[in-house]
């Protein structure tokens, strides 16, 4: 199960480019639009997101996944009574700490990098990117299992790859690619997930389904959203 929540491989998927005359700056405006009212999305302060998480063995946990403005991030895998903890991963802005199983160690630079950008886009996503260090290109779009996708890469400011990619048609953000630290072996392994239908809360769209498949088209985790709730006051002792 530990390696089914972070060690992430990318979907091996056929996919044909195409030429599109779509500018970065309109199909920035468009994935911004899917999500909701920019203003509403700036109003959050915190927020915890409660996920079922269930691997390829069928084994299941709660995910909880809490967030203080404007770069303090928690994650916690409880056992799906929630009684048990097992793994957390605590970022206050600065240092970060990992506990896998009962043993802490601190995070390495990587994971302090990667947390770091994840405080950035875990509720604004595209919004402000360039202001916040990314550096963003438009590639030719895609066609992924019959949808197409208009593609951008994203390189932040540690030189972190991600190709995000907005459906043509919806403008929503569906597919995430790129690479991130696995906690248990500390390397750099790719990894490609799928955010699938879209559930408003408080205003603001959300996947409700996240499914990541292995670099053999297998799927190792499917994700499904409890509950969402936005500013209820989450205090900074969590993060410590």
């Amino acid at each position: 199960m530990k390696k089914s929540i972070y060690v992430l491989f990318v979907f091996g998927i056929l996919f044909m480019s195409l030429k599109s005359d779509v500018t970065l700056d309109q199909v920035l405006k468009s994935m911004i639009r899917s999500r909701g009212k920019t203003e509403t999305i700036s109003a959050i302060k915190d927020q915890v997101q409660i996920w079922t998480m269930s691997d390829a063995k069928n084994n299941t946990s709660k995910c909880i996944f809490t967030y203080k403005r404007p770069n303090k991030f928690r994650i916690e895998i409880k056992s799906i009574d929630g009684k048990a903890s097992l793994i957390t991963s605590i970022y206050d802005g600065i240092s970060g700490t990992q506990t896998v199983f009962g043993t802490k160690r601190k995070m390495t630079q990587d994971e302090l990098n990667e947390f770091d950008t994840k405080t950035i886009t875990f509720i604004d996503g595209i919004i402000d990117y360039e202001k916040k260090g990314f550096s963003l290109k438009l590639l030719p779009d895609a066609v992924v299992k019959g949808i197409n996708y208009h593609v951008i890469q994203s390189t932040d400011k540690y030189k972190t790859i991600q190709k995000l990619y907005c459906n043509a048609k919806t403008g929503v953000n569906e597919i995430i690619e790129g690479i991130q630290v696995d906690i248990m072996s500390l390397k750099k392994v790719p990894y490609k997930s799928f955010y699938l239908i879209p559930r408003v809360i408080d205003g603001i769209s959300y996947p409700s389904k996240l499914i990541m498949y292995d670099k053999d088209n297998k799927v190792t985790s499917t994700f499904n959203l409890d509950k969402i709730s936005n500013n209820t006051g989450v205090t900074d002792k969590i993060f410590y």
